[in-house]
């Protein structure tokens, strides 16, 4: 899960009261065998597409055949596998050359030139330069860097500085269009070959060598330098760029108990994926260290896995056919979920509804409180939980409407699917390598699931009753502020796509829609998901921002105010 998403403020109680003794009981043994499996070190922390991964997948697979479940694709195919990005990386035969009338000025890759992600995987461009300004027109201040061009001027590569004229006025109408996407946009419109940014006297971040594996890459070489040069003295530039993908596959593993052509699924998921060492990022350690991810997500896998033994026995489950589904690339940005919703094997008009565990192996005994997330989206949700006793002092239930959430469940919301997600809470080991098996709640998590099947066995085996929530799941962010927007994840474009709006948040009252693309708010450029995230936390409520966005390619500005 997300920790930019999903964080609960940090309980003093300590960890030895996670840990449990030794048990006879027959569910608690099985959680204990697949967590002590799954967050073992043999399995390098189950990074997507990593060794440790598909041996996940392989001891899955097995559960599920001992289990006598078959492949949800011609009875055998329990693999279902999709690639992903794992790195860009710029070949050190990437080169650039300043040529000035006192002579040529080399650089040298991430010391005096960097490549900002947006630039071409493979290209060259060994041309003349032309002086673009700040590479801005501002019709309001009657201000046009590119006044000069002529049509002689295309083709040529545009050197452009960072900023604006007027950084030193925090409300600058230059400062609404400072940002290095418009810059670009321009410069494309004008026919660049390349670009060259220069300039450290802005306060826009400088590149760092680092490509983002999810953003698209234009046709056109795009570099930052710090050479110290005179733009209007600059003859020609050489730019050759050369950007290699390293691809890796990743695996759901998928399994069904059918009944009948007749009758209509529920879904069972859990994600097995984690962060490996915490190199693709989203550690909360300083080290690199195997993250084993017990609760994340070795628990849900190991509730999944055991309702996949049980409930095709359950009398009260003839009624469904039932899928269950280990996920990977949650941990990258729900990337397997969406390619199943995308890539079922089954009519999807025929799923009813869907389960979600993650993080469900860490239930606090001082409160014993499992959160619910998404009973907005089916009214069946929260008629049933009603009807539903349990004993508060081992198990309180809270919820939240949204469909939307940093785990798996959202990819099937935004199917208009019913689906909510089981989560017991967080914790100070959440995203570190000190995650580990021996501070799961096995008792707990019998509670938990001995719940689900209660709140399962009665969905209308008729009727899907989808219905969109008010709200995203926001309980558990860090920010003081939202845009009540749900990133989309997988896009591979520069800026943030946005995948959903809730209803009546400050997005959908600023009339934000899905699809846009916010490339900057306020004084902060947006380039991806993680510095759309970084952007919030500089605002509180009741500030009001400048928003820039791209509808259908067309940018446009809103404000907004953050409640």
């Amino acid at each position: 899960m997300k920790n930019y998403i999903i964080i609960l403020a940090l309980t003093a109680y300590s960890s030895h009261l996670f840990g449990q003794n030794p048990t006879s009981n027959e569910t608690q043994n099985y959680y204990k065998k697949v967590i002590k499996h799954l967050a073992s070190d043999e399995l390098e922390g189950r990074l997507s597409g990593m060794e440790g991964e598909k041996k996940s997948a392989q001891f899955i697979k097995k559960e599920f055949i001992d289990a006598g479940l078959v492949g949800i694709e011609n009875d055998s195919l329990y693999f279902q596998q999709f690639p992903y990005t794992f790195l860009r990386l710029p070949s050190p035969k990437t080169t650039f050359l300043l040529v000035t009338r006192s002579g040529p000025l080399p650089g040298t890759l991430n010391k005096s030139f960097f490549l900002y992600s947006q630039t071409c995987d493979t290209g060259l461009a060994n041309t003349l330069a032309f002086d673009a300004g700040y590479g801005m027109v501002v019709e309001k201040k009657s201000y046009n860097d590119y006044k000069n061009y002529t049509p002689q001027d295309s083709g040529k590569v545009f050197l452009i500085k960072l900023g604006h004229p007027e950084l030193d006025n925090p409300h600058s109408e230059f400062g609404l269009v400072d940002n290095i996407h418009s810059k670009i946009e321009l410069a494309l419109k004008y026919h660049a070959s390349g670009i060259v940014f220069y300039n450290t006297d802005s306060i826009t971040d400088l590149p760092t060598g680092k490509l983002d594996k999810t953003t698209k890459p234009l046709n056109i070489p795009i570099f930052y330098t710090n050479l110290s040069f005179n733009a209007t003295e600059v003859m020609g530039v050489g730019m050759e760029c050369y950007v290699s993908h390293v691809k890796y596959q990743a695996t759901n593993v998928i399994a069904q108990k059918w009944q009948s052509s007749k009758k209509k699924y529920i879904i069972f998921g859990a994600h097995h994926d984690h962060l490996g060492f915490g190199e693709m990022g989203g550690s909360r350690s300083e080290n690199q260290e195997i993250h084993n991810g017990a609760d994340d997500n070795a628990s849900g896998v190991a509730m999944m896995l055991h309702l996949a033994k049980t409930l095709p026995k359950h009398r009260a489950f003839k009624k469904y056919n039932m899928v269950f589904i280990a996920f990977s690339g949650e941990e990258l940005g729900l990337l397997g979920s969406k390619y199943f919703v995308q890539n079922m094997g089954i009519d999807s008009s025929k799923v009813l509804c869907m389960f979600n565990f993650d993080m469900v192996g860490r239930l606090n005994p001082e409160h014993n409180t499992l959160v619910i997330n998404g009973v907005g989206t089916s009214p069946y949700w929260k008629k049933r939980i009603k009807k539903i006793k349990t004993d508060t002092a081992l198990l309180k239930i809270t919820t939240t409407d949204g469909g939307i959430g940093a785990s798996d469940h959202s990819s099937f919301y935004l199917a208009n699917i019913p689906a909510v997600h089981f989560f017991s809470g967080q914790h100070r080991e959440y995203h570190t390598p000190q995650d580990d098996d021996s501070l799961i709640n096995y008792a707990g998590m019998e509670r938990i699931e001995n719940y689900t099947v209660k709140l399962a066995c009665k969905y209308p085996k008729k009727k899907r009753n989808f219905t969109q929530t008010k709200n995203s799941a926001t309980s558990f962010q860090k920010f003081k502020v939202t845009l009540g927007v749900m990133p989309d994840y997988t896009f591979t474009g520069g800026g943030m796509r946005i995948d959903n709006v809730s209803i009546g948040k400050t997005a959908d009252k600023a009339g934000l829609q899905k699809n846009d693309v916010i490339i900057q708010m306020g004084l902060h450029s947006i380039s991806n998901v993680e510095s759309y995230m970084h952007a919030l936390t500089h605002y509180n409520k009741g500030d009001t921002v400048n928003l820039l966005f791209l509808r259908n390619g067309v940018q446009q500005t809103v404000n907004i105010l953050f409640e």
